[in-house]
């Protein structure tokens, strides 16, 4: 009998023992990382280490963005989409926050807005209007939702998946447990977050964004590196469906965020950025199809907005070099568009904001880039060709 209450006492010890301490080693990787913050004790961090937050579990941009504008008080704010994510801090002569991602559209920047203290309302305004935004067969988000809870086991098994399927290895887990300290190849920067952790991508404190491996490792697949882009644009998906005419409703919308603006005495300027050449020359062999894209500059500037259209790369004169992928800009093409802002500016107002001078030398400097590097970034390899398509790249 002791016999076999000693056997059922080790059995039972053992299975609790691999059932939890696997769950205490998640836990302690979760604390290290930073991922069972709230929203206000992760910018918290983030800011006073001067880190990038980068997650696998927290999901909801516009929460993060509205605290971090709160804690950062920025004079100059850009609203807009992820293709605005390239507009950085050392772009400007005066405090910034980038809240692109969680102002997809006019409505939500709006709400953005409004949902803010008047006392941590900016000064000035960059508006990323994406073309999308102003046709009707897009039906975009309009609302704010939430994020929904994730329970303790749904996080706690978010660091064991990863090492599963080998995206996190066994001795960073155990690295960053030990000793708080993130172990990748990519970059010697402060990390906050498992996405940043492991793959050195995610928002800078400025709320711009760090791109990570993604541009660092070589192309892994075959085919065009716009395949994806292109197939919207030749099934007409989604932001790339067809048009006849700018959207009167999302005019309308974008009128209601320019009297907010206008009665708070906010200045703005807006711009809607290109896509990569081989997605442009897409859309235009489609004949008429996207007709409501050559109305979009006359009807936002008949609203008194201060607006470039740069969705033609010609515009900019670059390079697919300089993309991310095919709607997403990368650091250089974004800083050829405000210096063209600036250029445009007859009021020279925008010109006291921007840091004119920097811009040039890093337009100079990293052209055919997607990445502009400082030596704050911390960046431990160069940019590759990473969109395979010959791209002259360090890497």
């Amino acid at each position: 009998m002791r016999i076999h209450l000693s056997t059922y006492f080790s059995t039972y010890v053992l299975t609790l023992s691999l059932l939890v301490v696997p769950g205490l080693l998640s836990a302690g990787y979760l604390w290290r990382t930073d991922e069972l913050k709230s929203y206000g004790e992760i910018v918290e961090s983030q800011l006073a280490r001067d880190a990038v937050w980068g997650s696998a579990i927290h999901g909801d941009v516009y929460a993060y963005k509205q605290e971090l504008v709160r804690q950062r008080r920025p004079e100059l704010l850009a609203l807009g989409s992820s293709r605005s994510f390239q507009l950085r801090e050392e772009f400007f002569t005066v405090p910034f926050t980038n809240a692109g991602g969680a102002t997809v559209n006019s409505d939500l920047a709006l709400r953005f807005l409004l949902d803010l203290p008047r006392e941590r309302l900016p000064e000035a305004v960059l508006l990323d209007l994406d073309f999308w935004e102003f046709n009707d067969a897009y039906a975009a988000v309009r609302t704010v939702t939430a994020e929904a809870g994730t329970s303790t086991l749904s996080k706690l098994l978010v660091p064991l998946e990863g090492i599963r399927n080998r995206t996190i290895t066994l001795s960073s887990f155990f690295w960053m447990i030990v000793t708080g300290k993130p172990r990748n190849v990519y970059t010697e920067g402060n990390l906050s977050g498992i996405l940043a952790v492991q793959r050195a991508a995610g928002f800078r404190p400025d709320g711009s964004y760090q791109y990570g491996a993604e541009v660092l490792e070589e192309p892994t697949s075959g085919g065009s590196p716009f395949q994806g882009t292109l197939r919207e644009v030749e099934h007409g998906l989604e932001r790339l469906a067809p048009g006849a005419h700018v959207s009167e409703v999302r005019l309308s919308s974008l009128m209601e965020l320019l009297s907010f603006l206008d009665e708070h005495d906010i200045e703005i300027w807006a711009f809607s950025p290109p896509v990569a050449p081989e997605v442009y020359e897409a859309m235009r062999a489609k004949g008429d199809a996207y007709a409501y894209l050559d109305e979009i500059e006359g009807a936002v500037r008949r609203l008194g907005l201060p607006f470039i259209d740069f969705l033609d790369p010609d515009s900019l004169g670059f390079e697919s070099c300089e993309f991310k992928d095919g709607l997403h800009p990368g650091d250089v093409v974004i800083q050829r568009i405000l210096l063209q802002m600036v250029a445009a500016d007859t009021t020279g107002k925008l010109r006291r904001l921007v840091n004119v001078d920097l811009l040039r030398e890093n337009v100079e400097a990293f052209a055919g880039m997607t990445l502009t590097v400082s030596p704050d970034d911390g960046y431990l390899m160069e940019e590759t060709d990473f969109l395979g398509i010959g791209c002259p790249k360090p890497g």
